[in-house]
């Protein structure tokens, strides 16, 4: 699969608007390009309707896949598997646009973290470091309390260079 042109990642937003409705979640890599962070390329974008609408949702998805001039397959929704398995994640939703007909949320710190420990590969470490430099600094004491328990969790899970990925992200913290 090819990777998404960076011209894509910047009209994300206008994208979201012009092919969707209800509230829709942006995860994965390609946050973080719309962020202005701009790392390394993926090839689809992890784009994850908040309520069931069904099949109103995967054509939304390929509407939102074809102004973007991309193949259908490129929106990818399995994110929202590993979304829904992480209690009260509406809570670390923050909003990355608004429309009349809908919003399009990322996740914070917290939420972004716990969905890249899960594989936790090397493109996920080296998304985290981004995050944490991009967030850490105003992220809330709770908060942060809470991210140093998930990786400690973690590491305690760990060997080799996972293990060290944990040690520098937990600098960052600090």
């Amino acid at each position: 699969m090819k990777s998404i042109p960076s011209s894509v990642y910047k009209s994300i937003r206008q994208l979201a608007e012009g092919a969707l409705e209800g509230d829709w979640v942006l995860l994965g890599g390609a946050l973080l390009p719309v962020l202005g962070i701009e790392i390394r390329v993926t090839t689809d974008i992890d784009l994850v309707p908040l309520s069931s609408q069904g099949n109103s949702s995967l054509s939304m998805a390929f509407k939102f896949s074809e102004q973007a001039h991309l193949p259908i397959e490129s929106v990818n929704s399995a994110a929202l598997y590993f979304l829904e398995k992480i209690p009260k994640f509406r809570d670390h939703l923050v909003v990355l646009h608004e429309w009349e007909k809908g919003r399009l949320y990322r996740p914070n710190l917290v939420l972004f973290l716990q969905l890249k420990l899960a594989r936790f590969s090397e493109s996920d470490y080296l998304d985290c470091v981004e995050m944490v430099k991009l967030e850490g600094s105003s992220i809330k004491l709770d908060d942060k309390k809470r991210l140093k328990t998930l990786l400690k969790e973690k590491k305690s899970k760990l060997r080799g260079d996972q293990k060290v990925w944990i040690e520098k992200l937990f600098e960052l913290l600090e």
